[in-house]
């Protein structure tokens, strides 16, 4: 798994590079994440993100890269909570976009998490980035029939 050491290196880099992309140094120390963020970030959801990883490459080192170029999207795209209300689900959605950047041949279509293999909704959701309201129109099904679904599939995670 990527260490704290690994995203404080990778936090490095990105500031040298956006840096040297930006001149204006008053933008610069805006946007540069710090390492307190970073460590909470880390901390929370490394692990979970981990075994994402692991699902879609099982080799450790693919894994372990696919991770890296995730925490590298976080900080370049500022994924930081304030601003994304599902998180976590942003987070699983980002890796799963680098891997089909990363190892296109790779990634098989339809790929689906084992942990949501019961709640065929949410693996859309996060596999397939279907929107709450595209899913609704997909389906003719109206949103508070829709949320009644995913509070369902919500439910059954919590069993297992």
């Amino acid at each position: 798994m990527i260490t704290l050491n690994e995203v404080s290196k990778l936090l490095t880099d990105c500031r040298l590079s956006i840096m040297i992309k930006n001149s204006n140094t008053y933008v610069n120390k805006q946007r540069i994440m710090n390492y307190e963020s970073w460590k909470i970030i880390h901390d929370k959801y490394c692990p979970m993100l981990y075994g994402v990883a692991l699902e879609i490459c099982p080799v450790k080192k693919e894994a372990e890269q696919l991770l890296i170029s995730s925490f590298k999207h976080i900080y370049t795209q500022e994924i930081i909570p304030e601003k994304y209300p599902a998180y976590c689900l942003s987070l699983m959605r980002l890796v799963i976009k680098t891997a089909k950047e990363l190892y296109p041949l790779k990634f098989k279509n339809n790929f689906r998490l084992k942990q949501f293999e019961n709640t065929p909704l949410l693996n859309q959701f996060i596999c397939e980035e279907i929107g709450f309201q595209d899913y609704c129109k997909e389906k003719y099904i109206t949103q508070h029939e829709g949320l009644q679904l995913i509070r369902k599939e919500l439910n059954l995670l919590r069993t297992f």
